[in-house]
């Protein structure tokens, strides 16, 4: 029994540190903390969790990854051929130049996201402008309403008693006629 760090654990048992921690946090591996409190994994448990751990997988052995098949069986292609190093060459520069097509449509990529954002961050103010506008507006409306509504009201005019000699009341109304 041996007590391993996450990363001692991690590549021994050929998986990513998220995934031990997952594993611990699910309880597929026991935490075995040390007198000075680090986290340790044991090796037994670790075994126990994802079967035989330390070997060196062989490309082509039942169980390897399909990566590392492709890989072993890419080389032997390679030795059969006879030109592995033109091949190897070739291939390299075929992702050399896949790469930096890449890197050109992320950096397009980017430059439109950038130019979009300036576009936003031009029509967020534009229409800042005119909120701000609208409402200082809104704000001398209210101001001139309210100053209409404070000042004192003259008297109300009352029109029911005649008026003499202003063209209105009885003297409209009555005849013109001449006194001898």
């Amino acid at each position: 029994m041996a007590l391993l760090t996450v990363t001692e654990a991690a590549r021994l048992a050929r998986r990513s540190r998220a995934s031990i921690y997952r594993d611990l946090e699910k309880g597929r591996l026991d935490k075995v903390f040390t007198a000075d409190g680090t986290l340790k994994i044991d090796s037994v448990a670790l075994a126990r969790a994802y079967g035989e751990i330390g070997r060196r997988e062989e490309p082509g052995a039942p169980g390897a990854s399909p990566a590392a098949t492709d890989k072993a069986i890419q080389a032997v292609l390679r030795q059969v051929d006879g030109g592995g190093a033109d091949d190897a060459a070739r291939e390299a520069a075929m992702e050399v130049a896949m790469l930096r097509e890449r890197l050109a449509a992320c950096e397009h990529r980017m430059a439109l996201l950038e130019r979009i954002a300036q576009l936003e961050k031009a029509t967020r103010q534009a229409a800042d402008v005119t909120w701000r506008e609208r409402l200082q507006a809104k704000d001398e409306v209210i101001g001139a309403m309210k100053l209409a509504l404070s000042r004192p009201q003259p008297p109300a005019r009352d029109d029911s008693w005649p008026t003499w000699g202003h063209g209105g009341g009885l003297a409209a109304g009555a005849d013109k006629r001449a006194i001898n």
